[in-house]
């Protein structure tokens, strides 16, 4: 009999253990319909006063603006053509075709990631902390166009010219030869190209405080304010290059025009968060807006290296500190802070699958309304005599008109794309 008893009582002790974990998970997962706020939420916050998420993002920001012509290429017949004024290539000729700048410049796709740190404070976590950082991969875009010089066509870079002393109005649209065809004036047959590449660089970050507000059937409600950073920071380069000038072969004029602006948004922001929930889904949306100053940073440098010396008289390879578009008059780094609005909307959608995991996707818009960019500081009209490409080699003294002028124009940003994450407690 003593071992009958035994034996029910080995038997009896799973079905208790079972039944005890039942009366625990049902209070885990209580009823959605009558459910608090704080009770809506037990299973992830009140076991879960720390939160860390982690995101791909896939974004697309605004593409880049390069207003500014600087390269073109002609027929070999612009040379002959009535229609045409001297010379080939200048943005006064109907056959001439802008093949670098005068327009914006795609940006691609570009992957990031963001990361949030989050931690809640007071009784049910009604008050809470949460830090973020964001950034997307660095993207680099290249452009060129080359000519042998056998090709029956001409490439230049134009530009309007300011020198009265040489030209008979200010602003003369007039053109830089790259390369050309052997027929120009039976001697012409440079080697040429140019290259244009613009880079990107965007990060941000923010630090704000959580306030639980009240909600009911399956709604959450969170006010916020903090702190927000945001860096867009992007560079323009133009190269060319010039070989055996003027048939002088082993002659070459190569030269660099950089234009690098750097922002720093810095600023409060107020926002709201809203989450509806049912069963394990689960919707949320988050419209904050910033207010504050763009430290904004204009930097212009260039330089040109050549062996060719005024009038194409052979020199050793010497470099000096300008371009064509980058000149003594508007080389340097100049700075300011502008007013900028900073509003960003989040929507995402997920699934609860444990007690501390979440996953969901989402997409995100944001917008800066004040910042400057490369392509929009480069100024049209220059001085040709402080060019080599004008001068047939390093000019002797720059000298004549004050042009390019050093430009601080101002434009806005937007970034926009889909993310993917997940969100972890403990």
């Amino acid at each position: 009999m003593r071992r009958l008893y035994i034996g029910l009582l080995l038997m009896a002790i799973p079905w208790a253990t079972q039944s005890v974990a039942q009366d625990h998970l049902a209070w885990t997962e209580p009823d959605d319909d009558e459910e608090s706020l704080i009770d809506q939420e037990k299973d992830w916050i009140a076991y879960n006063r720390w939160s860390v998420s982690a995101e791909f993002l896939m974004w697309w920001t605004k593409d880049t603006p390069c207003p500014v012509p600087l390269a073109s290429t002609a027929p070999a017949s612009a040379q002959t053509n009535p229609a045409d004024s001297y010379p080939p290539g200048n943005l006064s000729n109907p056959d001439t075709v802008v093949v670098l700048g005068g327009g914006d410049i795609p940006i691609h796709m570009q992957p990031g990631g963001r990361f949030n740190v989050g931690l809640g404070l007071g009784d049910e976590d009604r008050y809470g902390v949460e830090m973020n950082f964001l950034f997307l991969g660095n993207t680099t875009r290249e452009q060129t166009v080359t000519s042998n010089g056998s090709q029956d066509q001409f490439l230049t870079t134009p530009y309007n010219a300011v020198d009265s002393i040489v030209f008979p109005a200010p602003g003369t649209p007039y053109a830089n030869f790259l390369a050309g065809p052997a027929s120009f004036n039976g001697s012409l047959s440079n080697a040429g190209a140019a290259t244009l590449t613009t880079q990107m660089q965007f990060y941000g970050g923010e630090l704000n405080g959580l306030w639980n507000l009240t909600g009911g059937n399956g709604f959450a409600w969170h006010l916020l304010g903090g702190y927000r950073l945001l860096s867009v920071n992007e560079r323009l380069y133009l190269e060319t290059t010039q070989l055996d000038n003027n048939n002088f072969t082993g002659q070459f004029i190569n030269t660099l025009d950089k234009f690098k602006t750097q922002n720093y948004f810095n600023g409060g922001q107020l926002g709201i968060r809203g989450d509806w929930r049912s069963g394990n889904w689960y919707i949320g949306g988050t419209f904050k807006l910033a207010l504050g100053s763009t430290h904004e940073v204009v930097t212009v440098s260039g330089s040109t290296t050549t062996n060719t010396g005024a009038h194409y008289v052979q020199i050793p390879v010497t470099t000096v500190p300008f371009g064509t578009y980058a000149q003594p008059t508007n080389i340097g780094t100049n700075s300011r802070d502008q007013f900028a609005l900073l509003p960003e909307f989040t929507l995402r959608v997920g699934m609860q699958l444990a007690p501390s995991i979440r996953y969901f996707v989402g997409y995100n818009f944001l917008y800066l309304s004040n910042l400057v960019r490369p392509g929009n500081q480069i100024d049209g009209t220059i001085n040709p005599l402080q060019t080599a490409g004008f001068n047939g080699g390093l000019p002797a003294s720059p000298n004549g008109g004050g042009r390019p002028a050093p430009l601080f124009v101002s434009s806005d940003f937007w970034a926009q794309g889909l993310t993917f994450g997940a969100e972890i407690g403990w």
